[in-house]
């Protein structure tokens, strides 16, 4: 999937991130913090049971999977387009998961957004001054989980993520 990503500038924020998860690859891919808590406790524990086994990296690769898929069959033949900002929103949406990056992120208050506030912080640090558009998609990034205000431009691979 990362051929396709040919502006020096998306190859510079791809490679910082996956710096990023490299660091982090074996932490599961569910926090234990809960910040989202619209499931049922039996539900929750049921899903984190499932999720605790797979690690981050494994989960965000099936994440990067899916999204190259999804960006293929959404834009056609100009697919390639809007791949180097769906492929950095992938890797970079549950990095805050992250026991390291959380604890990062403790005195912070974007700590207290839960994990999709770190990861977009972490996502800032990557592509803040490199990608122009590095605002929109550091939003898509905090709200991959919540309640997303009415405005945000990158809606389309918003819901991609869920």
């Amino acid at each position: 999937c990362v051929p396709y990503i040919i502006s020096k500038e998306y190859l510079k924020v791809s490679k910082c991130l996956l710096k990023m998860l490299d660091k982090v690859a074996n932490s599961p891919s569910v926090s234990s913090s809960r910040e989202e808590k619209e499931e049922s406790e039996e539900s929750f524990h049921n899903t984190y049971d499932v999720y605790s086994q797979i690690t981050l990296a494994e989960h965000t690769f099936h994440v990067v999977e899916q999204i190259y898929h999804l960006t293929r069959e959404m834009h056609g033949e100009t697919w390639k387009v809007s791949w180097p900002a769906a492929f950095v929103v992938a890797v970079a949406h549950d990095l805050g998961k992250a026991l390291e990056f959380q604890i990062e992120f403790q005195e912070h208050s974007v700590y207290y957004g839960g994990h999709a506030a770190v990861s977009a912080e972490l996502f800032q640090k990557c592509a803040e001054n490199v990608l122009e558009k590095a605002g929109e998609l550091a939003a898509v990034i905090r709200y991959h989980h919540g309640k997303v205000p009415a405005d945000l431009p990158q809606m389309r691979l918003l819901k991609l993520l869920k």
